[in-house]
């Protein structure tokens, strides 16, 4: 007996779980009044057709916030290490190369792009860089470290040096150096 009014009481559950459940569903999301027509949720809908004059309208948005060409230039700029660098700054050139007992360090006043020349682009006394040289950039890029044996006196050439707005750079020998010296170059 127990059984059965359990058995009952599962089929009248089961049985009104859906309708429950349908209900509690319109509720919860705030659906229409009673009397009104509504969707069923699971039917499929039409996509909404954009008219001829909303494609134009959105045509025009896209229009006016695309940049023009003069405006690109004024704000071009140019990525490095997650900076971003301006196009339109002073000439690139070397700003005070220092000297030390087997280096010598090249300050630049904007950062160098260090794909623009190999090694063989440095001359020191009229020759190549040794095989043994090496070549070494600051955190920034606007300090390129050169190591290697050095003679008492030293004139430099540089060949191919370039910022990343692809600017050569301004001036490129530097004659008179000597040993543990440091010189300041004005930019031109």
């Amino acid at each position: 007996m127990k059984h059965t009014i359990f058995a009952m009481i599962f089929a009248m559950i089961f049985a009104a779980s859906p309708l429950f459940c349908q209900n509690l569903d319109r509720g919860m999301r705030d659906g229409p009044e009673r009397g009104e027509r509504t969707e069923r949720a699971d039917a499929p809908k039409e996509p909404k057709k954009e008219s001829a004059e909303q494609k134009d309208q959105k045509e025009l948005m896209e229009q006016k916030n695309t940049p023009s060409r003069s405006e690109k230039k004024e704000n071009e700029s140019v990525n490095y290490h997650g900076m971003r660098l301006p196009c339109s700054h002073e000439p690139f050139s070397v700003v005070a190369i220092v000297i030390g007992k087997s280096t010598v360090s090249i300050f630049f006043n904007v950062p160098i792009n260090p794909r623009s020349f190999e090694k063989s682009d440095f001359f020191l006394n009229g020759k190549p860089l040794p095989k043994n040289a090496s070549l070494k950039f600051n955190r920034s890029g606007k300090m390129l470290e050169i190591t290697m044996p050095l003679p008492d006196e030293i004139n430099l050439r540089l060949f191919c040096i370039s910022s990343y707005d692809g600017e050569a750079l301004s001036r490129t020998d530097f004659f008179g150096l000597r040993k543990d010296s440091s010189i300041k170059y004005k930019i031109q």
